[in-house]
């Protein structure tokens, strides 16, 4: 569903592929913390358990095990050692945007010195304006769009 593998330089443009799959689905709680992880056992009226399994735990733990299976499908091999010990699409989104999701003053300069120096060379036109285009779109994602 995400044509784009995560590296350690393209995290928001990744993201940005990954949110409207999660809204389609009703997914966003699950990654936001919104929809919590229900108990894995049903409670008794005085909030002990019962031992019985919970059907909205099953549900909810499939769901948060095949978000992480999206996720962890798209990694490039790179980024696949700091997943490691991790157990929940939650952890893992959170993870990954604390190690790649910080958008510093410095990668906006990056970016934009990037966009400066490209030259045309032996690339095709085509192949050309699409390195222009990747990088302005990493900039709009970073939230310095060009002017």
């Amino acid at each position: 569903m995400v044509p784009t593998k995560l590296k350690r330089d393209n995290y928001l443009v990744w993201k940005a592929l990954f949110a409207p799959i999660f809204r389609r689905y009703k997914l966003t709680g699950i990654l936001d913390g919104t929809e919590v992880c229900p108990p894995p056992f049903l409670l008794d009226s005085s909030g002990h358990s019962t031992g019985a399994p919970n059907p909205a735990f099953e549900a909810w733990y499939e769901k948060d095990q095949n978000i992480l299976i999206w996720l962890n499908s798209t990694l490039s091999e790179e980024i696949i050692p700091f997943t490691v010990g991790v157990s929940s699409s939650r952890e893992l989104w959170i993870n990954l945007e604390q190690r790649f999701g910080g958008v510093s003053a410095v990668h906006i300069h990056q970016l934009r010195t990037r966009l400066h120096s490209v030259q045309k060379g032996d690339l095709s036109i085509s192949a050309y304006i699409q390195q222009i285009k990747g990088i302005s779109d990493a900039l709009m994602a970073a939230g310095a769009p060009i002017f």
